[in-house]
């Protein structure tokens, strides 16, 4: 046995060379994220996957991939990056369903009806405009019998 290795250390010399190694450690699993898996993760989202799908397809667990995003929208490294690639993918998804529907509203109006609607809804929610309230609703009944004449309504 070499004899410098088994020399004895003084307290303080190793009190110093555990707090050296305690500092560049985190505690805690290491993450399995890497760029490779981030990339695949974004071009399955990116083909209009749901996070859900894209995880499994990559062997990840849904709930691991949502608290990435989470740890990422906090400012967290590498989990920023992720969150980033991640609502890119999304952006870019949402954009080739998009181009779907206009194509398809050339042959169809339900689809150009359908994307007008979509379209006002979320342009009311940037101007924090609330929707107007729906008058309410009388059974019909009530409504026939106050045009009929008669002077008592029908039993239910």
């Amino acid at each position: 046995m070499n004899m410098e290795k088994a020399k004895a250390k003084t307290p303080s010399e190793c009190a110093m060379r555990r707090k050296l190694t305690t500092e560049k450690r985190k505690i805690g699993r290491r993450t399995i994220i890497t760029a490779a898996l981030t990339e695949k993760l974004t071009a399955h989202v990116a083909d209009c996957n749901t996070i859900a799908t894209s995880a499994q397809a990559c062997g990840v667990s849904p709930r691991s991939v949502y608290n990435w995003i989470q740890r990422g929208e906090n400012g967290e490294e590498p989990f920023a990056h992720f969150a980033r690639s991640i609502a890119h993918a999304r952006g870019a998804a949402k954009q080739k369903l998009v181009k779907v529907l206009v194509d398809a509203s050339a042959s169809d109006w339900r689809c150009a009806a359908w994307l007008l609607a979509r379209r006002e809804e979320s342009e009311s929610l940037l101007q924090d405009n609330a929707p107007p309230s729906a008058p309410p609703v009388q059974p019909i009944f009530t409504t026939v019998w106050q045009y009929s004449g008669e002077s008592e309504p029908p039993r239910e």
